[in-house]
């Protein structure tokens, strides 16, 4: 309950630091045949009022084989023209879908890309299973 309140106090109280669009937390939870469950949670608290609206992407940096590779969201969703998850919200709002990772990957960071509205915003995320990751 502590996280909640702290959560939309940094969000809309009158002491929160005024942050465009952000990628607030990422988490993923394992199901069965390697599908992984995603929570984005993204926020905005520059604009005040105003609705921002794009697509959201990422791409899993990792470890396969000894090498470091990036999956990339079309991989992740075994699509070619796989198309971004879309969003639209005035101060925050939930995403969640699944994704597969391949057979023999050890994830270590989620690259957020965030297109829409204005600039493109880009960030990255530990990886972390069911539990709140710290942007970098």
């Amino acid at each position: 309950l502590r996280a909640d309140v702290a959560f939309y106090e940094r969000l809309v109280g009158s002491t929160a630091q005024r942050k465009g669009l952000n990628a607030h937390s990422v988490q993923f939870t394992a199901e069965a045949g390697g599908t992984w469950n995603y929570s984005v949670v993204l926020t905005q608290n520059l604009n005040r009022g105003a609705i921002s609206q794009g697509q959201l992407r990422f791409a899993v940096e990792g470890v396969r084989a000894g090498k470091l590779v990036t999956v990339s969201w079309n991989e992740l969703h075994q699509k070619p023209d796989a198309a971004g998850q879309p969003y639209s919200f005035r101060y925050f709002q939930q995403l969640d879908g699944s994704v597969i990772l391949p057979k023999d990957f050890t994830p270590q960071r989620v690259k957020i890309s965030l297109s829409g509205d204005g600039a493109p915003v880009s960030q990255t995320f530990d990886w972390k299973v069911a539990g709140n990751g710290a942007g970098e």
